[in-house]
């Protein structure tokens, strides 16, 4: 499947992350949470699948940029596999969908699962 490219408005990509290591990318009606880790970037949907708390608020990085953490509920999410890592809530907390991103020069490249 052929990637979505999205322009990158600043050349200095590291420092459009802000504080928590997210920054927030629309696309066509839909919003993803790109996140810059160790690994590399890493997208997956804009809400908590648990609450649907709004993750670039409520969202930060931890252990080392590999887990994403709820501040609203306390859930983390691991950033390779989507899956809930600790819960503290005891409900079934969802998984995030992540999707592939890249960066290519000036552009964001996205890959969406089809």
């Amino acid at each position: 499947m052929e990637p979505i490219r999205v322009p990158i408005p600043d050349e200095r990509i590291r420092r459009n992350f802000g504080p928590s290591g997210l920054r927030l990318v629309e696309l066509e009606g839909t919003s993803i949470v790109i996140a810059d880790t160790p690994n590399g970037f890493v997208g997956f949907q804009s809400r908590c699948p648990h609450a649907s708390a709004k993750l670039i608020v409520a969202g930060h990085l931890r252990e080392g940029g590999t887990q994403l953490f709820c501040q609203r509920d306390g859930i983390s999410f691991s950033l390779e596999t989507g899956e809930a890592t600790v819960n503290p809530t005891g409900d079934e907390p969802g998984c995030l969908s992540l999707v592939r991103v890249e960066k290519d020069g000036e552009h964001f490249l996205i890959y969406f699962t089809t």
